[in-house]
């Protein structure tokens, strides 16, 4: 898979997979962001976590970082992990260059398609999975509370090391067409299913203007959930070596049921 350069890639063929059993249930669609400006309140992870750059582990009984952002290692069963790859290596999916669909990365990343690709099976088993799973998580680190209707958007990202054409993303934040205009999300994650001997590729969080600019570097591991508040400035740097999946899932504000479309997921 490593090679391809037509601008599809084919996803089956990976070693040891079966399929997803989603026993999380459909995402319930109810949440109320209580954190602004970069920040969220402390609370208490079911997971291990670790705070801003990776470098610090906190067992379970600890408080998730309370700014953004910040990981969460282990975050699915290894069974659910597994079959949610098989879900996503299914052939019925299609995959093109994301620099031929106009996103922000560039080199071997490819995402889907089209936007046909969302409502097969598949990937409709993905969304429902990684959105409830993540929203789970959002409510245990009290990032989310319920109250409030959102929207999830769940796409994945598939990246092949190669120091001639690496992948990379440009500086940029999330956004999506929802209720007919543009928004950014209230938050932004980022789940990593796989990452494989991986050298480069790191997530890069920017904070401050040209003067005072500070950067938070990430080295995402295989289990490793991301998250940032929705406007966070992020970039992804030259993956060289390796390769690795990934499966973002931005979370909206629910003004209306008009649902998001015209989505342009980076």
């Amino acid at each position: 898979m490593r090679g391809m350069t037509d601008g599809t890639a084919g996803g089956a063929g990976w070693p040891g997979l079966g399929h997803v059993r989603s026993r999380r249930g459909m995402f319930a669609a109810q949440a109320l962001l209580v954190a602004r400006s970069g920040s969220f309140p402390d609370s208490t992870p079911s997971r291990t976590t670790r705070a801003k750059g990776g470098g610090v582990s906190f067992p379970d009984t600890r408080m998730c970082p309370s700014m953004s952002p910040f990981v969460i290692s282990n975050f699915l069963a290894s069974h659910d992990r597994t079959e949610l790859l098989a879900q996503l290596s299914s052939p019925e999916l299609q995959w093109k260059l994301a620099s031929q669909l106009g996103r922000s990365a560039t080199g071997l990343a490819y995402q889907l398609a089209d936007g046909e690709q969302h409502g097969r099976d598949p990937m409709v088993r993905v969304g429902r999975f990684v959105a409830s799973a993540v929203y789970d998580e959002l409510i245990r680190c009290a990032v989310l509370a319920a109250g409030a209707a959102v929207l999830p958007q769940v796409f994945p990202v598939l990246m092949y090391g190669d120091p001639r054409q690496p992948p990379a993303q440009e500086t940029h934040v999330d956004s999506a067409i929802v209720s007919g205009e543009r928004r950014h999300p209230l938050i932004t994650t980022v789940y990593y299913p796989l990452v494989h001997e991986a050298e480069g590729g790191l997530l890069v969080a920017l904070d401050g203007d040209e003067e005072r600019l500070s950067e938070i570097a990430l080295s995402p591991a295989t289990n490793d959930l991301i998250v940032m508040t929705g406007t966070q400035r992020h970039r992804v740097t030259p993956l060289v070596r390796g390769y690795r999946v990934s499966v973002i899932a931005n979370f909206y504000s629910e003004e209306s049921d008009a649902g998001i479309g015209g989505s342009d997921p980076s």
